[in-house]
């Protein structure tokens, strides 16, 4: 699949992506895009990748680390703000979406609440802690979906 860059197909990076309705969960289509985000996504070194990267207009994502075999497809994230830590850590994140080369020091929460279904193990998730990378990695993708790009969160 081809990864979009900021400005590609009509600006797709800066929409924000409308929830999907429950009844698609296990759809067979949503599971193969899902599968081709997480091809897309280990070809080309990322952590994370959301489908209005690669030009599709679906409120899902992928995350997926392969020196640990740990993977996640992410439906209709939600990250429950009013829950969230206020303590900020300031950290190196790239993105699919810009040359590789720019590395930027972007201020994320520390941990977060957050609801999601997981394709993979066929689970709703709701309002369970994220830390770490992981909650990192959330909030970068969940930031496509609402139209936010790393660039906008950098603090110079």
């Amino acid at each position: 699949m081809k990864i979009y860059k900021e400005g590609e197909k009509n600006n797709i990076l800066r929409r924000i992506i409308p929830p999907l309705d429950t009844g698609d969960y296990n759809n067979k289509k949503i599971s193969k895009i899902l599968k081709k985000l997480q091809k897309t996504r280990r070809e080309n070194g990322g952590i994370g990748l959301a489908a209005n990267q690669c030009g599709i207009e679906k409120r899902i994502f992928v995350i997926g680390d392969d020196r640990y075999d740990f993977f996640l497809n992410i439906i209709n994230p939600v990250i429950h703000e009013s829950l969230s830590s206020q303590n900020f850590i300031e950290s190196e994140e790239g993105c699919l979406s810009f040359d590789e080369d720019l590395i930027l020091s972007i201020p994320r929460h520390e941990w977060i609440i957050a609801s999601f279904y997981d394709e993979i193990s066929g689970k709703y998730y709701d309002k369970v802690k994220l830390t770490s990378l992981l909650a990192r990695v959330f909030q970068h993708e969940t930031d496509h979906l609402n139209g936010i790009l790393f660039t906008d969160r950098c603090s110079l």
